[in-house]
């Protein structure tokens, strides 16, 4: 049976809950104290800050390619 034709039951609602429970479960095993969380956050935010502001750039600096 295709999996277009089966009867597949999902609960929309659950992917809120779900999303909840995969974050504090990430949280409780790799930040415990919470400061991990904020390095990787911070990192991250530092990582995507840099990204946006070379693609915003780039016609600046590389006017005619």
């Amino acid at each position: 049976m295709s999996i277009v034709t089966e009867n597949v039951k999902v609960d929309e609602s659950s992917f809120f809950s779900n999303a909840k429970k995969s974050f504090v479960t990430f949280k409780d095993k790799y930040c415990p104290d919470g400061q991990t969380c904020d390095n990787i956050l911070t990192f991250g935010l530092l990582i995507g800050m840099v990204l946006f502001m070379y693609i915003a750039m780039e016609p600046i600096i590389h006017p005619l390619s």
